[in-house]
Order: C-alpha cells, then structure tokens, then sequence
C-alpha cells in the first residue's frame, strides 16, 4: 500500500510539473513569432511610407506616432481576440456569454475611438490626401499579405504586379 501511495504521489508531481512546462508557450517560438511580425510590419511600414510621400520634415515624427499608433492597436486587437475566444465558448453561461459580447462591443468602440483619436493627431503631421493614402496603403497591404500567404509566394508591393 506504501508503495502503491509512493508510486501514485510521483506520478501526480510528474504530471504537475510537466503541465507547468505545457502551460507557457516555448520562448524560442515567442521569439520566432515577434522577430516575425515586426518583419511584416516593417515591410508594412516601408510601403505606406512609399506610398504617402512624405516631406523630410514629417517623416520622423510621422513615424513615432505611426509606431505608437500600432502599438496601442496591436494591444486592443488582441484583448479583442482573446476576448472573442471566451465570448464564443458555449461552455460559458448565458450571463457570461452576454458580459463577454458586451465586453468585446466595447473593446471594439475602444479601437474605433483609437481610430479617430489619431486620425485627429495624424492630420497636425499629414495633409488630407496623405491621410487617405495611408488608410488606402493599409488596406491594400493587408490584401497583398492574404493573398501572399494564401499562394505562400513572397511580399510585394501591389504596384509591382
């Protein structure tokens, strides 16, 4: 019986610690994944700024803000998505699921407001015609890299076609 306990108090603190190990994502993985998505940005970056024809005196602060800009965004795009994951699980209950949608509503209205509020700061830098460039540049490189990772071929901008 001491034996069968010993056996069964191992195999339980093997299971702990092994679950410790599943429950973080590797960092080499974390790593690979964020040098990633700064390569996508950074050709993001390189097209819009192309594409907006900025004058030498908007291009640092243009930038700054720009940086800014997505990395506010980037923090509510994912509150959004870890939200939408829980505001779809039927495992939920009906109050949670309706707190949820009401959460992921409001966090949508955040990213809106993010939206218009530098929109605002975006004009003090850029003129009317840069700014419509640059909702147009974000749009069309979205569709370049869906399209780019649906044919696995490499990012080009759209004008090269």
């Amino acid at each position: 019986m001491k034996l069968f306990i010993f056996i069964l108090f191992f195999f339980i603190i093997f299971l702990e610690k092994n679950h410790k190990l599943y429950a973080q994502p590797p960092t080499r993985l974390e790593k690979m994944y964020e040098m990633r998505r700064a390569e996508v940005e950074k050709l993001k970056k390189d097209m819009i700024f192309s594409h907006i024809n900025l004058q030498e005196n908007q291009t640092k602060s243009f930038s700054e803000m720009y940086d800014v800009y997505l990395k506010e965004k980037l923090v509510l795009r994912r509150k959004i998505q870890k939200t939408r994951k829980s505001a779809m699980s039927l495992a939920n209950t009906d109050a949670d699921l309706k707190k949820n949608v009401d959460d992921l509503f409001i966090l949508r209205q955040e990213e809106l407001d993010l939206e218009k509020n530098y929109k605002t700061k975006f004009l003090t830098i850029l003129n009317i015609r840069q700014l419509a460039e640059l909702y147009r540049s974000e749009q069309d490189f979205i569709q370049n890299l869906l399209r780019t990772l649906r044919n696995n071929a490499p990012i080009k901008d759209k004008e090269d076609d």
